[in-house]
């Protein structure tokens, strides 16, 4: 067979895109995640990055920017915003 086969894809949804004071867009997933230490939030950050470089990369490339957006996690429990 010739041509390219599709084995997979990534399916997500971003919750928020917004420009900060600097007019650097900004990527947000809200997560309702009960984290009870700072440890707790650290590590659910870490677990989460990878969610964060697909979306902030997707936004690239839909918008056809030069870097990628930043990528923020808004805990809302704990009423944290993390930048992993």
């Amino acid at each position: 067979e010739s041509g390219t086969q599709v084995v997979g894809f990534v399916s997500g949804a971003v919750d928020l895109v917004y420009r900060d004071g600097s007019g650097e867009l900004v990527v947000v997933d809200y997560k309702t995640d009960l984290a009870e230490t700072e440890e707790a939030l650290t590590e659910l950050a870490a677990a989460y990055r990878a969610q964060g470089t697909a979306y902030a990369n997707a936004l690239r490339g839909a918008l056809g920017l030069e870097r990628s957006p930043r990528f923020e996690l808004w805990f809302l429990h704990a009423g944290r915003v993390l930048a992993p």
